[in-house]
């Protein structure tokens, strides 16, 4: 159960971050009308990833899958803590700058831009999310994987509240840097 929390805890929290920025960016560019195309990424994102989770849980000759998930997530995790050691910095831009690109565009277009880059990240953490917690799945029983993930995703949301609130007083790069270390 705990590790299940853990990881959906983490990847809630990096989703977060990417919505919450891409709001903060949306708004102190005077593009508050795109915030729908924010919402609707992320509802796809949330759904698909969810699918995906389920269709690794289905998949036939379990051992083998298994193994490959297991490898694959631990290739995602090592090459994300890297990469957070790397860019932890320069995170916030390069967010703001892809909704920049995004946004650009006019009409249906910026709408389409901003929806597909949510869209992705959010897919993105969430099919970390699932890979790992497939593979999880084989060491837990359900109940325990479900409480886990629930637990996780309170705190995430509950860490979401406290950074709407208080989010510009928060160390990008430290908070980075620290969590990676937990991975």
């Amino acid at each position: 159960m705990l590790a299940t929390a853990l990881v959906s805890f983490r990847e809630g929290v990096e989703a977060f971050l990417i919505v919450a920025l891409t709001f903060a960016y949306l708004r102190k560019s005077g593009r508050v009308a795109l915030t729908p195309a924010v919402y609707a990424g992320t509802a796809a994102g949330i759904a698909l990833s969810f699918v995906a989770g389920w269709l690794f849980s289905q998949a036939d000759n379990q051992p083998l899958w298994e193994g490959l998930l297991a490898a694959i997530a631990a290739a995602m995790v090592l090459s994300m803590v890297v990469y957070m050691q790397r860019n932890a910095r320069t995170m916030r831009s390069d967010i703001a700058a892809s909704v920049e690109t995004a946004a650009a565009r006019t009409g249906i277009g910026a709408f389409a831009g901003v929806f597909a880059f949510v869209l992705l990240m959010i897919v993105r953490e969430g099919m970390e999310t699932a890979l790992v917690i497939t593979t999880l799945a084989r060491e837990t029983g359900r109940g325990d994987m479900l409480a886990g993930v629930l637990s996780g995703v309170a705190l995430a949301g509950t860490l979401a509240w406290a950074w709407a609130r208080y989010g510009q007083r928060v160390d990008l790069r430290r908070f980075f840097q620290v969590t990676s270390i937990f991975l």
